[in-house]
């Protein structure tokens, strides 16, 4: 558990409406109405927690991004599984989810960027890249 001072900061508050601002953009989604439907039930804590994973991933692949991490590095591979375990505390990823949460993160998108565009475009490289992982066929 982060010391309190982590939960006054300004990104960690933006982090909370984050996925809630991208569904107001997708109400029809059913990626997203799924994970909003799963969070629901979180408790406190399973809500804090994925909070602060969510910060740690934005942090890591945001500077990933800036220093112009390969995507074929160990470090790359890491941050990728992390954001797969991410996801898969809302939803099941099977081969339509993971080419929307692909969709969702294509760098002429605003709702990611409107973050970072360092963690947009380095997301959207990473589930590019890291595909065939998940769906040895694909």
């Amino acid at each position: 558990m982060k010391d309190k001072d982590f939960y006054s900061k300004k990104f960690f508050e933006e982090r909370k409406t984050f996925f809630q601002e991208i569904h107001k953009l997708y109400p029809n989604n059913p990626w997203l109405n799924k994970a909003t439907e799963t969070m629901k039930g979180f408790s406190k804590e399973q809500h804090i927690d994925m909070l602060e994973e969510a910060y740690i991933l934005y942090e890591d692949m945001s500077k990933a991004g800036e220093s112009g991490e390969p995507v074929d590095s160990d470090k790359s591979e890491v941050l990728f599984d992390l954001f797969v375990s991410h996801v898969e505390r809302f939803l099941t990823i099977d081969s339509e989810t993971y080419n929307e949460i692909i969709e969702l993160c294509r760098g002429d998108k605003t709702q990611i960027v409107s973050v970072n565009r360092n963690y947009a475009d380095y997301l959207y490289q990473l589930l590019v890249f890291y595909k065939y992982k998940l769906f040895k066929n694909a």
